[in-house]
C-alpha cells in the first residue's frame, strides 16, 4: 500500500467511512469522495486500538501525541524492512479536537524504527497544526 492510500484508510477511520481526496489544505474540509459502512461497533474497535497505540504507556507511537488539552492522537508506527540498507521508518495517524481533525503520513526512508523517528516527526506537524489559528494560514492545493 503507498503513502497516499495509507493516509485515505485512516481518514476512512477518523471519519467513520468518508474519505477525501488528499490536500495540503488548511482551510476547509474538501468534498466527500467515497465512503465505507461498518457498523459503529467495528468504528469504536479500531479506533480504540489506533488511539491505544499512540497513548498507551507503552505504545511504540507515544512520541506522537503532543499531549495538548482537548487533542486526541491516533495511529499507528511501522518500520518496513529495506534488503538495500537501513529500514525505513512510517507513522500514519490522526488528531482532532471538537472542531477539525488533521491527518498525517510521515515515511522516512532508510529512518529505522516507526516510533521513535517517525512518531515524533508527527507530533511535531500535530502541535503546529493545533496550537495556531488556522483561519491565519495559507491554502496550499
Amino acid at each position: 500500500m503507498d503513502t497516499n492510500s495509507t493516509c485515505c484508510l485512516h481518514n476512512k477511520i477518523a471519519t467513520k467511512g468518508n474519505t477525501f481526496i488528499p490536500h495540503f489544505l488548511l482551510s476547509k474540509v474538501p468534498e466527500s469522495t467515497n465512503s465505507i459502512n461498518l457498523n459503529e461497533e467495528t468504528w469504536v474497535n479500531v479506533e480504540k486500538y489506533l488511539f491505544n497505540a499512540v497513548n498507551h504507556k507503552y505504545a511504540t507511537g507515544l512520541t506522537a501525541n503532543p499531549k495538548i488539552n482537548g487533542i486526541k492522537v491516533y495511529g499507528k508506527t511501522g518500520t518496513a524492512q529495506n534488503s538495500h540498507g537501513d529500514d525505513h521508518a512510517w507513522f500514519v495517524g490522526y488528531a482532532k479536537d471538537e472542531n477539525q481533525m488533521a491527518s498525517t503520513i510521515i515515511l522516512v526512508e532508510n529512518g529505522g524504527g516507526g516510533g521513535k523517528i517517525a512518531a515524533p516527526i508527527a507530533r511535531i506537524a500535530f502541535k503546529y497544526l493545533f496550537n495556531k489559528n488556522i483561519e491565519d494560514r495559507l491554502a496550499v492545493k
